[in-house]
């Protein structure tokens, strides 16, 4: 029992924000007395917000209900603030709900959040608590996920502009990370002409440790096959099958289109691999950047492959065999080089 509670906490979602139904302290059905500050947040500066509870008469058509709801104000200076610890590279889930007054056109307000270490901004969420709301409905649902890096960062609540006929009033505030795992980021660098390199670096999101495998599939379709280190026919030589980072070098020629993802497990669960998968296609012939100075289309491309083609030493230059069928020198070579310079295909 004491494994499996283990496990059921670490897999739970993380309550990162305190008090985010306003519970306490309790005020009555007023907000022109209820001056005060909910626990667990603050104001900047600290002189205000308005606790209510219920339905507070008839410009308020909210549900009774056993909570309690904050008015942020219209237009005040005030920052209504909490900071919150994210303990790992997250998704952190946030949600909240919003309100006005009935005939309200408009009660804007902006969610803020930022980083404690410098006060930059991490982003702001601009919305309007004048609805329009679901059928039915008095409160606004504002809910989204997005990726955090560990650390503290400050939430803020603000009125924006003047609210027409009402304050706005928040609730149910929500801000949890969840366990994951899940991959929502990845880069890619290098080239796919042949004997070239690629890398390809996932980032995980999630509660560690965590254990990856890279898979390929050819063409698009058909079943995706674990890559395990070292070299692969048809594609080159691997590295890093087992790692967050896969590199891919000495590339084969012409091994067809090659489908790539990442799959990342942990004790919660095995996680979605990239919404995009890397996708190579190892062309036939080299790159007309036969010097590798990174300048290509170039005069100084053609001398250097003429040059290496009549036996002259080139240390940084590919070699002449650019069509990489395994015979040259020929002419073929040649012909193949000058059609892929003019932007035709090789072969």
């Amino acid at each position: 029992m004491l494994v499996s509670a283990t496990a059921y906490g670490q897999c739970a979602p993380v309550q990162l924000i305190q008090n985010g139904g306003f519970e306490l302290p309790l005020i009555a059905n007023n907000s022109a007395e209820a001056n005060v500050t909910p626990t667990g947040w603050t104001w900047t500066p600290v002189v205000g917000g308005f606790l209510f509870r219920g339905a507070v008469g008839p410009i308020w058509p909210l549900a009774p209900q056993e909570s309690q709801f904050l008015d942020i104000g219209n237009a005040g200076p005030y920052f209504l603030q909490q900071v919150i610890t994210v303990p790992h590279r997250q998704i952190v889930r946030m949600q909240w709900r919003a309100s006005a007054a009935v005939g309200a056109v408009t009660s804007p307000y902006d969610m803020r959040v930022r980083r404690v270490s410098d006060g930059s901004s991490r982003f702001t969420v601009r919305e309007d608590a004048a609805g329009p709301y679901p059928p039915g409905e008095f409160w606004d649902v504002v809910s989204f996920e997005t990726e955090f890096e560990p650390g503290q960062y400050i939430v803020e609540f603000q009125a924006r502009g003047v609210a027409s006929g009402s304050d706005t009033l928040i609730d149910d505030v929500r801000i949890e990370a969840l366990p994951g795992p899940a991959i929502r980021q990845m880069s890619a660098s290098g080239s796919t002409f042949p004997g070239e390199s690629i890398t390809f670096a996932a980032l995980i999101y999630g509660v560690p440790p965590f254990t990856t495998q890279w898979e390929r599939r050819l063409g698009g379709s058909g079943p995706w096959i674990p890559l395990t280190d070292g070299f692969v026919p048809g594609m080159g030589v691997v590295f890093g099958s087992t790692t967050t980072v896969l590199d891919l070098s000495d590339l084969v020629p012409g091994g067809g289109l090659q489908e790539f993802r990442c799959v990342v497990a942990s004790a919660c669960g095995v996680g979605p691999d990239f919404l995009i998968n890397p996708i190579i296609d190892v062309p036939r012939c080299d790159s007309i950047d036969f010097n590798r100075n990174g300048v290509f289309p170039e005069d100084q491309d053609v001398m250097d492959f003429f040059n290496v083609l009549a036996g002259a030493d080139c240390p940084g230059c590919r070699d002449i065999d650019f069509n990489n069928n395994g015979v040259f020198p020929e002419d073929q070579d040649v012909v193949d080089f000058f059609t892929v310079l003019a932007g035709g295909a090789c072969g």
